[in-house]
């Protein structure tokens, strides 16, 4: 299920999505909404929280759950094209000497799960849906610089971003209110501008 969260300046896509331990396909569906449905993202922008809320409702005819729920909550910016730089020492100076362009990446991204991801769907699956960091497809724009190279950059581009807030992963960080009603709060940082207005 998506929803949009609207703002002056950018839009942020929200993503649910919702497991069952219990292997038998459940009649459920998962009816959500966010606390605020328009953020504005201005030049004072001094950051902000949503809240996403929801329920995993059943028809009358479904059996009861057997088995643990999991959610995961994705929240995305838009795509936007980013140049990570490394400096080296050239002449006593640090420079930036070799930079990696990565196209198409979410100017903001943070994951919320009920347990930690790889608990909750196979890594082929959350590869698939790019679900969690590690599993964000950074493609970069006309490299040909050795795999060693290119894992450096995308290591450092992962860490400036959430050096930053911009990205985040975590998980038990999705309460229930009550068997089928949950929450969880997701930190829109100062910084978000930033990677609106690059």
């Amino acid at each position: 299920m998506r929803l949009a969260l609207q703002s002056l300046t950018t839009l942020l896509t929200v993503t649910l999505i919702a497991f069952s331990a219990a292997a038998p396909a459940l009649a459920e569906k998962l009816v959500s909404a966010v606390s605020s449905s328009r953020v504005a993202i201005t030049s004072n922008f001094t950051g902000t929280e949503i809240l996403v809320y929801g329920e995993i409702a059943r028809d009358a005819e479904t059996v009861s759950r057997t088995g643990n729920q999991d959610v995961v909550v994705v929240v995305e910016g838009p795509l936007e094209r980013v140049t990570t730089w490394r400096k080296d020492r050239i002449l006593g100076l640090w420079i930036n000497a070799t930079s990696q362009t990565y196209i198409a990446v979410p100017s903001f991204y943070a994951v919320h799960a009920t347990d930690d991801l790889r608990n909750i769907a196979s890594e082929d699956w959350l590869k698939q849906y790019r679900i969690g960091l590690e599993n964000l497809p950074l493609a970069a724009l006309g490299t040909r610089a050795p795999a060693t190279e290119r894992k450096a950059f995308k290591e450092a581009f992962l860490r400036d971003r959430v050096q930053h807030g911009l990205y985040s992963q975590m998980s038990k960080s999705i309460n229930f209110l009550s068997p089928t009603l949950f929450s969880t709060t997701v930190d829109l940082p100062a910084t978000i501008r930033l990677a609106t207005t690059r």
